[in-house]
């Protein structure tokens, strides 16, 4: 498997694994270029060793660890019986490293809205359905965004994961690793927000609580244990809703310094009218459809990632 079919592999499935998380609905109905979280959490980053085991970012004492192996095993017991789950959510993307200067360090670099459907344990379909851009500062000094035409959408049948280009007109289809096929999607990179194992957890994470900066939260800084796991990130911080331990948002930080943050709204669970429909059976919402005028396309995925190894096939 390629390092470019992994990252993309990766990003697709921390998409589809931070699917239950949901915001008050306050957010919800503020402009989008609007809706940034009201705190980020620091970076405080550090390189990655090469010990195979990485040291501990922080200690804990007796009772804050007792405190964390309760609230993993109750995160566990919460969240174990979701099959189907589908929800809208923003994303905002910073990269300060690539500022000019310190206002736009501070801002987003984009900002998306779009769509979760998943379906236990490995389809899932992730479109974002806005996606803006920044471009500078407005004349009345807030952020100005600019609506990019060209959306990201993802399908994941559990055997493959089909990608839309539509500057190409382009759907790719690529084969998931034989490892990874037909198994919980969960068993990927992130594994702690969809049917989370306590015990997985503890064994991949080292696990703090913060202190919540919303009312009725619980708040988990989250950091790899081993060379694996820090190779898709450096960090996750977790907002859990302290009612149904389901995440109200999560941020996700980099090695180069940027990060995502995640809010989540329009949240569907295990519902009467999420019963599959007969065309379900053969494949439904996770089966790509191919949009008149553009071209499915095979990409091997035994070596480098070229032009030459896409087959272009019949719709």
């Amino acid at each position: 498997m390629t390092l470019q079919f992994s990252h993309r592999i990766i990003h697709c499935l921390i998409l589809v694994a931070v699917s239950l998380s949901t915001r008050p609905a306050s957010h919800a109905q503020q402009p989008l270029a609007e809706q940034e979280p009201t705190a980020r959490i620091a970076d405080n980053r550090t390189p990655l060793q090469p010990a195979a085991t990485l040291p501990a970012p922080f200690q804990l004492s007796a009772e804050e660890q007792r405190r964390i192996d309760l609230i993993l095993q109750h995160w566990e017991n919460k969240t174990g019986h979701i099959r189907h789950f589908s929800c809208k959510f923003y994303r905002w993307e910073y990269q300060p490293q690539w500022a000019k200067d310190a206002w736009s360090q501070s801002v987003a670099r984009t900002v998306s809205e779009g769509m979760i459907d998943h379906q236990t344990p490995d389809k899932a379909n992730f479109q974002v359905t806005k996606f803006q851009v920044l471009q500078g500062k407005g004349n009345d000094g807030k952020p100005a965004y600019h609506a990019e035409k060209h959306l990201e959408h993802w399908i994941c049948d559990g055997t493959k994961i089909y990608e839309y280009e539509p500057r190409q007109q382009h759907v790719i289809e690529r084969r998931l690793p034989p490892e990874w096929q037909g198994k919980s999607i969960l068993e990927g990179p992130l594994p702690f927000l969809f049917g989370a194992k306590a015990e997985t957890l503890k064994r991949r994470y080292w696990i703090k609580e913060l202190t919540p900066q919303v009312k009725e939260e619980i708040w988990l800084d989250i950091h790899p244990r081993n060379r694996q796991s820090a190779v898709n990130f450096q960090s996750v911080q977790v907002m859990l809703a302290a009612s149904d331990f389901l995440p109200n948002g999560m941020r996700i930080v980099r090695h180069d310094g940027s990060s995502m943050t995640f809010s989540f709204f329009d949240r569907t669970a295990n519902s009467r009218r999420m019963i599959p429909h007969v065309s379900d059976l053969w494949g439904g919402k996770y089966r790509p459809t191919i949009p008149a005028g553009w071209k499915r396309v095979v990409e091997d995925q035994t070596g480098p990632v070229t032009e030459k190894k896409r087959r272009l096939l019949p719709r």
